[in-house]
């Protein structure tokens, strides 16, 4: 018997409508008058007209499917996840059981089958009541201190003092004097958001938690890396909550890379409600990690 889940993506923004496919093959002459299959996942999965069973293994619920399959019959049934909260939900394994329609005879098999899909937090829009500040209320001028590698902005003759991996080989190729690498100024070099997710006074470790304030976190975080980064800003994370996959806290460092956002919605989308560590200790972390002139932003509920 061949059983097989197809996930239409392994990633979805909050409110997307992800397909799955469920198929089961029978690939033997002998019919089977009974085939279930408990395809184990994340219990806080949502899929539309369908409600998860009980389960005995903890944090995962039951999708539940039967069959009654003819010699060599395939049948494939279309489902759809909602994807109406944040989260990384965890398929797998799927338990078959065959037997008779009396339940006699009943055999069962656990296969492996991992998957999983990341839903990222809903973004909304930051706005500002003067167009020329950005969210942290630094004024962008013409020129500053500090410059954007990653914005090349043309040449200019060389200077005594530039760093040899600043000369523009190619150009002074063609030049008759060396030139340098020119770089927009930018006026926010680093940006690091360090998020306290104990949203309930008392200590940490009672692991209690506001599950409204906590998914608010998510939103307000994401929202303002997305707004800096569309800015010209270097973005970064800090958080100190388990993650799915049994990390402790995550530090995810400034860049201005292109897929900087996905990785922190990734990032934000596998954080659970379990504080590992005292916001203050949490901080604790940033002088080692940060460079001089950075930005720390620190966002809470409390």
């Amino acid at each position: 018997v061949a059983y097989e889940r197809r996930l239409g993506t392994d990633r979805a923004l909050w409110g997307d409508r992800v397909p799955l496919d469920v198929e089961v093959w029978n690939r033997k002459v002998l019919p089977l008058p009974l085939l279930v299959a408990d395809d184990f996942v994340t219990d806080s999965l949502r899929i539309s007209g369908r409600r998860l069973a009980p389960s005995d293994r903890p944090g995962q619920g039951s999708l539940q499917n039967a069959w009654s399959l003819l010699w060599y019959e395939r049948v494939i049934r279309h489902l759809v996840i909602e994807a109406q909260r944040r989260g990384a939900f965890v398929f797998g394994p799927v338990r078959l059981t065959v037997s008779d329609l009396f339940e006699r005879g009943t055999q069962s098999e656990e296969r492996s089958l991992p998957a999983q899909l990341i839903v990222r937090p809903r973004n909304v829009a930051v706005r500002s009541d003067d167009p020329a500040r950005a969210p942290l209320g630094s004024v962008r001028a013409r020129s500053s201190l500090f410059h954007d590698p990653a914005r090349f902005a043309g040449v200019r003759p060389y200077e005594p003092g530039d760093p040899m991996r600043r000369i523009h080989w190619r150009a002074t190729a063609r030049l008759p004097a060396p030139v340098s690498r020119r770089y927009e100024p930018v006026f926010e070099r680093q940006v690091l958001l360090a998020v306290d997710l104990q949203t309930v006074e008392g200590p940490h470790w009672l692991m209690q938690y506001d599950d409204e304030q906590l998914e608010a976190l998510c939103v307000a975080a994401v929202s303002l890396a997305r707004r800096l980064l569309r800015d010209g800003s270097a973005c970064g994370l800090l958080v100190g909550a388990q993650l799915v996959g049994g990390r402790r806290f995550a530090y995810l460092g400034p860049e201005t890379a292109p897929g900087q956002l996905g990785r922190i919605e990734d990032l934000l989308a596998r954080v659970q409600p379990l504080v590992t560590l005292p916001f203050e200790s949490l901080l604790g972390v940033v002088p080692r990690r940060l460079t001089p002139g950075a930005t720390l932003l620190t966002l809470g509920a409390r």
